[in-house]
């Protein structure tokens, strides 16, 4: 009876999991998920900044945030004037892994035309821990962690990394839940499309 009841068990765990992998199967990978009321992300090369972003008079004003790192207190409100990439992220997550060198050479191409990136690491972890790996993936722009959980929560950040694209004026303009290749030429582009805009 105990030997037959294994075998049962056995039995509907292997269709259970075989109905998730044919489930995953057929969808595909899945396209990056974007905020409520902003358009998906463009496929391919044939990309218009302005299909992606959403318009200025139908953005909404970015969540005060703070950030405490080895740049001391860096707040967004004080960032007005500059375009600002918020990146919410974590030492453990693979996809924050692949994103953070496009990044870094955004950073370095843009900075001395206003743009800005504040790295916000989501883990319980102490500076030092974070500042380590930083150093291992080349990371000069500001990271560190949030001043308060209560300022992430005005953050949509169920999954990591979530990339939060702010204007000049302090708008949210681009909200991007996860990691595609296709970023790689898509951000640089969404970047120099805020940076041309005045206020």
């Amino acid at each position: 009876m105990r030997r037959t009841l294994v075998i049962w068990v056995v039995c509907i765990a292997a269709a259970v999991s075989w109905g998730l992998f044919e489930v995953v199967r057929l969808r595909g990978p899945q396209p990056l998920r974007a905020m409520e009321g902003m358009p998906p992300l463009a496929e391919g090369r044939e990309f218009d900044p302005h299909s992606v972003l959403t318009r200025r008079q139908a953005a909404q004003q970015a969540p005060g945030i703070g950030l405490r790192g080895r740049h001391g207190l860096m707040r967004l409100g004080d960032q007005r004037g500059r375009v600002v990439l918020i990146a919410f992220w974590a030492t453990w997550c693979a996809p924050c892994h692949m994103s953070i060198p496009m990044f870094q050479r955004l950073y370095e191409a843009q900075r001395a035309n206003g743009f800005e990136v504040m790295g916000v690491a989501l883990e319980n972890a102490d500076l030092g821990h974070i500042e380590a790996f930083a150093r291992q993936m080349g990371m000069t722009y500001p990271i560190g962690f949030a001043e308060s959980a209560e300022q992430v929560k005005g953050y949509p950040t169920e999954g990591l990394p979530t990339m939060v694209l702010v204007d000049r004026g302090g708008r949210v303009r681009l909200v991007v839940s996860g990691y595609d290749p296709a970023l790689q030429e898509q951000l640089p582009l969404m970047v120099e499309a805020l940076l041309a805009e005045q206020g």
